[in-house]
């Protein structure tokens, strides 16, 4: 029995590799039937690819199967693009196939795969409905559509750097697009204009509305350019709150520079009588880490050119007579101060301004405090001139001078004209605004920047931080149902917060996160597909989203400010709700755009946090691509109610 047994085994065994053998023939004979099929299928565009390894012959099938949509739309095509025709006499199959080169296949989940052979002979076949290739342009199409739309918005807004990103966007995507002549917007009243003509003549508009005046002359005696002109940027009258430019020093082009709220600066080695200032329009170091789409297209389309984005900008006033105008504005209280004057940076009306000045004005410290503080300031503005930082340690606490060592480093840092101080009391001191700095880092990247300082009841400096454009101050100083000591905390808030980040102050971050917060991250996606366990049920294609506990995030930003050489964020468009009891506790869903030295990204942070103990608790945090009234301040604020 059991040699029967032994013998029975052995037949198996040998029997086997010829079951296994036919069962692969089987299966290639599947394979092979269900390729051709496939490829003899006129409702189907396909490609096979070959290689020693799968991922080479998939490349290889990828690409022959480019080139196929290529072949189909271009028989498509009966006119030529509106897309102007370059000097090389690019043929119209040349064009659309450079444009179809910026359709990423890996990522289509309408392109199928199906692996023929093994390595090292491996065959790959990539195939697609002939009929969804429309599909793929119709969802390009939407997109240019949506950043048209949010260039309006932005627009309306007169956040005209906005306005001018998204729309230079839109006309990016709408050169990658093959039909681009058949797109028209829906305009209001009823209007439908082709989206070329449309466009060009929005990006001209604005591009050509924006206008630089040399407001003021510095001098650096130590500094490689020690002369510095304060410029004045501004749109329709209205200063342009987040401008990145260029300006030519008479050798090369220096750049960018961020201005911020219609302040920038320039560096000579000479006083010039004029140069040459370059807004920045294509965004593309922004594009290339917010939108993988549009870092396809900028890697095969050459973005169109604007000459209105130069300008010439003439020093018609001497430097000496340009520097005594300025003192004098500066003592009449006519400076470029928006945030006391009517001109702000964002569309406010009458009844918001006055309410803006009487709550600066119900604030103010005291006329023999501010002499007092002034003193203390002049010596800090003083030794930040000549690198003398030691020499006003006496007005730090340990803590104050702590930040004031931060700051020093964050960048070559300078003054970049005369302050005009303001003073704030608060119920633990005293407020300083403020003092008008440049940072410089290497690249030539250059940021604006007014920093306040805060004193104690004792008049020493316990910390400073980098004070909020005026679209988000103002935001917040015409909420005229808080009391005022509640608007100028939010804003102290807020001004902290983005001041941690860029500081990389890991320990106050830390400090201010609730134990159990709820914190939602979003990543911009670049190659990697999500995994199903990373995902919440959110609809962004481009964005990861991924909850983290407390600890879990501070470990992941201990990480990220490691490998950053500056961090900078900046914030406007504020929706901010306060809880309805009357307790210090708000939502505020406002707009940021972050930038470092390796990473950039614009979306909404919302943040739940509770101002009523002496450091801020932030009990929820979420950033999103756009906004979402999933996570609107409103609804925030009603859950926690």
């Amino acid at each position: 029995m059991e040699v029967k047994k032994c013998t029975l085994f052995l037949c198996v065994l040998l029997c086997l590799p010829f079951v296994l053998q036919a069962q692969r023939q089987r299966e290639k004979k599947l394979i092979e039937e269900q390729v051709t099929a496939i490829r003899n299928n006129p409702e189907y565009l396909s490609a096979v690819g070959v290689g020693e390894s799968m991922e080479e012959a998939d490349r290889q099938a990828l690409a022959a199967l480019s080139s196929q949509i290529t072949v189909c739309v271009s028989s498509q095509l009966d006119v030529q693009t509106s897309v102007e025709q370059s000097t090389d006499n690019f043929s119209k199959t040349d064009r659309v196939n450079s444009q179809i080169q910026t359709y990423s296949m890996t990522n289509l989940s309408n392109v199928k795969r199906i692996e023929i052979s093994e390595e090292p002979e491996a065959q790959v076949l990539r195939y697609m409905r002939a009929d969804e290739v429309d599909q793929l342009f119709k969802d390009r199409e939407d997109k240019i559509k949506n950043y048209a739309k949010m260039g309006m918005a932005q627009e309306a807004r007169m956040q005209i750097a906005d306005a001018l990103r998204y729309y230079s966007w839109a006309l990016t995507l709408l050169l990658s697009h093959p039909r681009d002549a058949s797109i028209v917007f829906d305009l209001p009243d009823g209007i439908r204009m082709s989206a070329k003509p449309w466009l060009d003549s929005k990006i001209n508009e604005i591009l050509g509305g924006i206008t630089v005046k040399v407001v003021d002359a510095e001098e650096h005696k130590d500094a490689e350019c020690p002369y510095t002109l304060l410029l004045n940027i501004s749109y329709r009258d209205y200063p342009v709150s987040n401008l990145d430019y260029y300006y030519h020093n008479g050798q090369t082009y220096i750049g960018p520079i961020s201005a911020k709220d219609g302040r920038g600066v320039a560096d000579f080695y000479e006083y010039p009588q004029d140069f040459r200032f370059r807004c920045e329009y294509n965004f593309r170091s922004q594009a290339e880490n917010l939108d993988r789409e549009l870092r396809a297209v900028l890697n095969h389309i050459k973005p169109q050119h604007f000459p209105t984005a130069t300008k010439t900008v003439v020093l018609d006033t001497k430097i000496k007579k340009l520097q005594k105008e300025a003192q004098k504005a500066r003592q009449t209280d006519q400076a470029v101060e928006m945030v006391s004057t009517g001109n702000v940076a964002s569309v406010v009306e009458t009844a918001q301004q006055e309410e803006i000045l009487r709550v600066q004005e119900a604030v103010s410290a005291p006329p023999t405090q501010e002499s007092l503080l002034t003193g203390c300031m002049q010596q800090v503005e003083q030794a930040i001139r000549d690198k003398n930082y030691e020499a006003v340690r006496s007005l730090f606490t340990e803590e104050g001078y702590s930040m004031f060592e931060q700051l020093i480093a964050y960048g070559n840092a300078n003054i970049i004209a005369p302050p005009k101080y303001r003073f704030i009391q608060v119920e633990d001191g005293y407020l300083c605004k403020s003092i008008p700095m440049q940072f410089k880092f290497r690249n030539n990247k250059t940021l604006v920047e007014d920093v306040t300082f805060r004193f104690t009841t004792e008049n020493k400096i316990n910390s400073l931080a980098f004070t909020l454009n005026k679209i988000a101050e103002n935001d917040i100083l015409k909420m005229k149902s808080w009391e005022e000591d509640s608007r100028i905390s939010l804003i102290r808030f807020l001004e902290d917060y983005q001041t941690a980040y860029a500081l990389k102050r890991l320990d106050y971050i830390e400090s201010i996160f609730s134990e159990d917060a709820w914190i939602i991250t979003g990543t911009v996606l670049k190659k990697a597909e999500l995994k199903t366990e990373d995902r919440i049920s959110f609809d962004s294609r481009n964005v990861r989203y991924t909850t983290y506990t407390k600890k879990e995030y501070i470990d992941k930003l201990r990480i990220s400010f490691a490998g950053k050489e500056y961090i900078n964020l900046r914030f406007e468009d504020n929706d901010v709700l306060k809880d309805a009891r009357g307790q210090e506790i708000y939502a505020i869903q406002i707009k940021q755009d972050y930038y470092s030295n390796n990473y950039g990204d614009t979306g909404y942070l919302t943040l739940l946090v509770d101002l009523r103990g002496e450091l801020p608790i932030i009990h929820i945090r979420v950033w999103q691509e756009q906004k979402d009234e999933e996570f609107s301040a409103a609804r925030f604020l009603s859950s926690l109610q």
